[in-house]
């Protein structure tokens, strides 16, 4: 052997080569050795001991031994499915589609980690690359069909979840635009409110004199005429007994009138001999259309005051 700068190594003996090839028999023999001891414990529930297996063995396999490092990883991720670690799983999936790409394991154990991360698309991605490579595989057809249906209902709740929030947003905008609506005419819609009360205040209070002036003339006429068909008392006024106003219809002065001979009679704890006599006195001349007139024309005599009023 040469040493030295440029120095030159002889190939090795034939010993060193057999030594060699008995030790990389020996490596995979180890590597093989812990993979199916790893596959009995998975065999027998042991996961976690599975997992320790397949992982020692993969430190006895060669980067250019493909197909067992493809193997291994699957069957570790499958084993940290069981267990319900589904990052790692997919992590181990992950690796074997990066030595082998037509693994058709490695995407149904991938897809099958993204499914359960609630990953649905790319879960239905990875299934379909899958078939892709193994069209009459039935375990990936049937996850394809079953997460074919489950994204279509996810998009149409989403698409109707996203009509409802629209919904409601624009009803929102509508309501908020009628409220401000609502504020901005409010203070109108007070001062209306007061000038209307006060335009009734004002009438009550002229009709109410008016009603005064009508009594006193009505009182000075009665003294100078003659009694009314069943008048005995010339203050009375009818009306007033019943508590009608003078334009009221037949209809309501005979609801008044049994609405009060019902209260006033004299049977009744709270009832009054005089009292029923004069609301039915009342009723008799009212209720009757010619006495009525004749009645109406005797007040009219009074000389009755009018007051315009002006709103």
């Amino acid at each position: 052997r040469q040493v030295g700068h440029g120095a030159m190594t002889s190939a090795p003996t034939e010993e060193e080569e057999d030594g060699r090839v008995e030790g990389e028999e020996t490596r995979r023999a180890h590597a093989h050795a812990l993979r199916l001891s790893g596959n009995d414990l998975f065999q027998r529930k042991s996961y976690v001991a599975a997992i320790e297996h397949y992982t020692r063995a993969l430190g006895h396999v060669a980067c250019d031994e493909e197909e067992d490092m493809v193997k291994i990883l699957n069957n570790r991720s499958a084993a940290y499915a069981k267990l319900g670690d589904w990052e790692k799983s997919l992590l181990d999936a992950e690796r074997a589609l990066g030595v082998d790409a037509s693994s058709v394991r490695s995407y149904y154990r991938g897809g099958m980690a993204l499914l359960e991360l609630g990953h649905l698309s790319r879960s239905l991605c990875t299934f379909e690359l899958g078939l892709s490579i193994d069209p009459q595989n039935k375990q990936l057809g049937k996850m394809v069909e079953d997460l074919q249906g489950k994204v279509r209902d996810v998009f149409q709740r989403s698409r109707t979840e996203e009509v409802k929030l629209s919904r409601e947003k624009y009803e929102s905008t509508i309501e908020e635009r009628l409220v401000a609506e609502s504020l901005s005419g409010e203070l109108e819609r007070r001062e209306r409110e007061m000038r209307r009360e006060c335009r009734e205040k004002r009438k009550a209070k002229v009709e109410e004199q008016q009603r005064a002036l009508f009594d006193s003339a009505r009182r000075s006429a009665s003294r100078s005429r003659p009694g009314l068909p069943g008048d005995k008392d010339e203050e009375k006024n009818y009306y007033e007994i019943l508590g009608v106003s003078e334009d009221c219809l037949a209809s309501g002065v005979r609801k008044q009138y049994l609405k009060l001979i019902a209260r006033c009679h004299p049977d009744k704890p709270e009832g009054s001999r005089e009292r029923f006599e004069a609301i039915k006195e009342a009723y008799d001349v009212l209720s009757n259309k010619a006495s009525r007139a004749e009645y109406d024309a005797a007040l009219s005599t009074g000389k009755r005051t009018k007051v315009l009023y002006d709103e």
